[in-house]
């Protein structure tokens, strides 16, 4: 059986996260869905050990820490630094692309205009967990 995710969203557009949220609400591969305006939100959200997410969806252009911020973070934190996380960004600058996979994120999808894109990149989110992604410890 196919274990259900525990996803932290992290943007600071209200648009795109309600977009998420509507994408998720019938996924059937989808547990739980928390949201963070911001990397220091996120971290706060990320301090709470009795909730783990599984996976990190991670925007970039954010105000008080942006998303690359946030993965030096948790690249910094033996706690945190096996979560795996996707980059999603309107930018698909090779430069933030490669600054991405740097700081060791898994994954880099660009922001979908549209709602038939947003459940493209669901359906390649799923795939990437059920097919690469491995649980972190202490995430069960």
């Amino acid at each position: 059986m196919r274990e259900k995710l525990r996803i932290l969203l992290i943007d600071d557009s209200p648009t795109d996260i309600k977009l998420f949220q509507i994408a998720v609400k019938n996924s059937s591969w989808v547990e739980e869905l928390r949201t963070a305006e911001d990397g220091l939100a996120a971290l706060e959200v990320l301090q709470d050990p009795s909730w783990r997410p599984h996976l990190l969806i991670v925007d970039l252009n954010m105000p008080r820490m942006n998303g690359f911020e946030l993965l030096q973070r948790l690249n910094d934190d033996p706690e945190l630094r096996g979560i795996p996380s996707v980059v999603l960004s309107t930018s698909a600058a090779p430069k933030d692309v490669a600054r991405a996979y740097d700081l060791q994120a898994n994954s880099f999808i660009t922001k979908p205009a549209d709602f038939n894109g947003l459940n493209d990149m669901l359906q390649v989110l799923e795939s990437y967990w059920h097919r690469v992604a491995t649980l972190p410890s202490g995430a069960a």
